[in-house]
């Protein structure tokens, strides 16, 4: 018995440590949580600086392409042509959460309309397209220091390659 009260004390200090550990990480997953969605609430308003000031200022962005781009000047300039190529909103937006690994995965629909063409693409009339997209973010501090997308670039091509409705 008399030892048995030291034990218990201590076994109740240990869960409360992985408790304390837990809730931390608990803290940390719902912080990258809303800078993922607020990245999406930038994103949709077409506000670079918006998405820019959740980032590190060495942020590595990976294209659906798997070309790479570090910095944020970068991705700026990314950016500024993809919001000047497409006219497009993500929705629908499914959070998937990891606390360990500081990850959070998003998986949505990157809804929009194809207004200015792009070299080796069809000519731009406006397409509408609706597509599938991920995208897994990366954290340090509640900053994004990595961002990869993933859409299946054929469906999309597929979809700006459509003919309109004749009248």
């Amino acid at each position: 018995m008399k030892y048995f009260l030291p034990i218990l004390l201590s076994l109740s200090f240990l869960g409360c440590a992985h408790s304390t550990a837990e809730n931390s990480a608990m803290v940390a997953a719902d912080k990258n949580k809303a800078v993922a969605v607020a990245y999406y609430e930038a994103y949709n308003a077409k506000s670079i600086d918006g998405q820019l000031s959740l980032m590190t200022d060495g942020v590595i962005y990976v294209s659906n392409s798997g070309k790479t781009r570090e910095g944020k000047e970068a991705y700026r300039k990314y950016t500024e042509g993809l919001f000047a190529e497409v006219s497009e909103k993500v929705i629908e937006i499914k959070y998937i959460v990891d606390p360990q690994q500081l990850i959070v995965v998003a998986h949505g629909f990157a809804e929009g309309a194809y207004v200015t063409t792009s070299p080796g693409l069809p000519k731009a009339r406006g397409q509408k397209y609706r597509i599938p997209v991920v995208e897994i973010f990366e954290f340090k501090d509640s900053q994004i220091v990595k961002l990869s997308t993933i859409y299946n670039e054929d469906m999309w091509k597929q979809q700006i390659s459509a003919q309109p409705p004749k009248k």
